[in-house]
């Protein structure tokens, strides 16, 4: 596998370069160099904080508030 489809493979799926992956061409080229450790690892990061980015919590009250807001404007 050259470096080309690693790098598409990684950014198309970056779980596929973790240890326990079923893809056997990306694990075998991630033994083979060290760069193409180190890339993978980054875009793993870069996935994870995206994921944590998107995470937002919702207050409880949120729905109560929506409710009161929408009747008060129908009310006006």
């Amino acid at each position: 596998m050259d470096d080309l489809q690693f790098r598409r493979a990684i950014l198309a799926d970056p779980k596929s370069a973790v240890p326990n992956s079923q893809n056997a061409e990306i694990l075998a080229a991630l033994q083979e160099d060290e760069t193409r450790k180190q890339f993978a690892q980054d875009i793993n990061n870069l996935d994870s904080k995206i994921r944590q980015a998107l995470t937002i919590p919702v207050p409880d009250d949120l729905s109560d508030k929506l409710i009161l807001r929408q009747s008060l404007a129908n009310h006006q």
